[in-house]
């Protein structure tokens, strides 16, 4: 699922960048043929002039084009240099009608190119401004350099069919331009949407039983809140069968509207068992829900806070995954449990038949020796005494070594393995692979001092901190130092993307909120280091408690 989800992601990815490029391609397209078309009909059709100096424009023309549309292209998120550069080439073209015929200029139709890149990126009132502020220059100069007897009215009178084709193809214009801002902000948001579901598939997918539901509820309803953009997410947990109900919500919310929860989450579980999504009012505020169940079992109800009646599809079906998505982890979390249990009841049975089969019946054959060594001792010489007792150290050893061969194959140090170490290697490898980058890392230590808990944590900490270096700081280059000791455990991961403003993404980025809860959670220190287009550094360092460590005393 996880592959299918990042190939998904790269498409729609893929599609975006390629809906931009087909903009600034059009944009491109547009100007060297309107160059084109409307430097052959100057050199045909032009007032006279010799050719030389008719070719002389017609190149200077085409290099100004190069260098504007390189700017246009730099500057392009950037609206006030781009305002200026549309202004700037606007009074340019004004300043080419004086030698090349004034309003009679084939070249006046080339002012079409900053109204076309006014519309793709700009306000519709600065496309009007820019098209006005053109058409207004260009009158003057056509009645001071060619008509000065003329008025600008009349001179506006007399173009007026001029002015109507231009506000007719700038209507035209712009109303393309909308529909291809709807396309792209369709393609940003789906990609957001993407991204953020793309983080909470990885994050659910490193939980286990080891960790609370809480855990689980707290996550869900923070990516819910960022992906809906809402500022309330609720999460009911009442499984069926269970007199357990818990409701968290992405923010500490009122006690009052808890216990409304609470009283209609059974009777709005019913209800939406016969109806898919419903919209239920809590505390005054209107909710969107939907039934968190899998095939087997009803767990709860997912409730996004909303203040529309009607629902685009993307937005039913990103609610929908979300509930599916709960539904999977919960009911995996109930089969863990259930085969943690049969997994610990099988086990203590196999040891029971090791030892029974082996060490039991050694130490039954050596209290019966005992037994009959009790009652001959008196007849035996010390010779045979002696014997006899050699005969029980050696059952003894042997009885001691079955025990401790029990015990050593039930370590997971018996073949030197580091499972955890393992476990990283094996994600840090694949998303290497899938994204096509390099990522250096180095491990070391020892794993026993840390717990299953902290290992997760761990883990978890490593998948988004490298994870959100692919996606969202397009990195190519990473590395990860992870450092095991009896008291400490650091971690640094540095990559060479884009980087981010740390100050804007403390409240904004989830991967890096869910990595400070991870540290958090085990009374660790968390430091980033980061800057535009300057990569990113995290530090994390966990204390350890020396005297929870495990593998201090016992059998050796």
């Amino acid at each position: 699922m996880y592959k299918r989800l990042k190939a998904y992601l790269k498409s729609l990815r893929t599609k975006f960048e390629s809906n931009e490029m087909e903009i600034v391609n059009v944009i491109y397209v547009y100007r060297y043929l309107s160059w084109l078309a409307t430097s052959l009909f100057y050199l045909i059709e032009g007032p006279s002039a010799p050719v030389f100096y008719k070719i002389s424009v017609i190149g200077l023309l085409f290099m100004a084009a190069k260098i504007i549309m390189t700017l246009y292209v730099t500057h392009i998120q950037n609206k006030q240099k781009l305002q200026l550069l549309i202004l700037a080439e606007a009074f340019g073209i004004t300043l080419l009608l004086i030698p090349t015929g004034g309003l009679n200029s084939p070249f006046i139709w080339y002012a079409l190119n900053p109204v076309l890149v006014a519309a793709s990126y700009l306000s519709v009132y600065f496309c009007w401004f820019s098209l006005i502020f053109y058409l207004t220059i260009s009158s003057y100069i056509s009645m001071l350099f060619f008509k000065p007897i003329n008025t600008f009215s009349v001179i506006v009178h007399e173009k007026s069919y001029l002015i109507l084709v231009f506000v007719l193809i700038t209507l035209m214009v712009q109303l393309l331009a909308a529909f291809t801002k709807k396309l792209r902000n369709a393609y940003k948001k789906q990609q957001e949407s993407m991204d953020h579901i793309m983080s909470l598939y990885q994050t659910v997918e490193t939980l286990s039983t080891g960790e609370s539901l809480e855990t689980f509820f707290i996550i869900v309803t923070d990516y819910a809140a960022k992906l809906f953009k809402t500022d309330s997410v609720f999460l009911g947990y009442a499984p069926a069968g269970s007199e357990q109900i818990s409701i968290i919500f992405n923010k500490k919310a009122e006690e009052t509207l808890q216990a409304e929860l609470e009283g209609k989450l059974h009777w709005l579980m019913e209800r939406l068992g016969k109806e898919q999504r419903c919209i239920v009012s809590i505390g005054g505020q209107r909710y969107l829900t939907t039934l968190v169940k899998s095939s087997a079992s009803m767990y709860g109800v997912l409730g996004i806070k909303t203040k529309a009646d009607d629902f685009s599809m993307p937005f039913v079906k990103q609610l929908d995954f979300l509930s599916e998505l709960s539904a999977i982890v919960l009911e995996r979390f109930s089969l863990e449990q259930a085969a943690d249990k049969l997994l610990i009841v099988e086990e203590r049975n196999r040891i029971a038949n090791e030892i029974h089969d082996s060490v039991s019946q050694r130490l039954f054959s050596m209290s019966y020796a005992l037994h009959a060594l009790k009652k001959k001792c008196e007849t035996m010489d010390r010779n045979e005494m002696v014997k006899h007792f050699e005969m029980l150290a050696n059952s003894s050893n042997s009885a001691l070594q079955e025990l401790r061969n029990s015990i050593y194959s039930l370590s997971i140090n018996r073949d030197g393995k580091k499972v955890f170490f393992q476990t990283i290697e094996a994600y840090l490898n694949n998303l290497a692979e899938l994204n096509d980058i390099y990522i250096d890392y180095r491990l070391q230590g020892e794993e026993r001092y840390i717990s299953t808990g902290l290992k997760k944590a761990i883990y978890r900490i490593v998948c988004e901190a490298t994870g959100n270096a692919v996606r969202h700081g397009k990195s190519n280059n990473i590395q990860v130092r992870l450092l095991i000791e009896q008291t400490q455990v650091r971690l640094q991961v540095i990559d060479n993307g884009s980087g981010f403003n740390i100050k804007r993404i403390e409240h904004s980025g989830l991967g890096m909120g869910n990595i400070k809860h991870l540290v958090n959670a085990y009374n660790g220190q968390i430091s980033m280091d980061s800057d535009i287009n300057q990569g990113t550094e995290i530090k994390v360092l966990i204390p350890l408690k020396t005297e929870s460590i495990p593998g201090r005393g016992g059998i050796a």
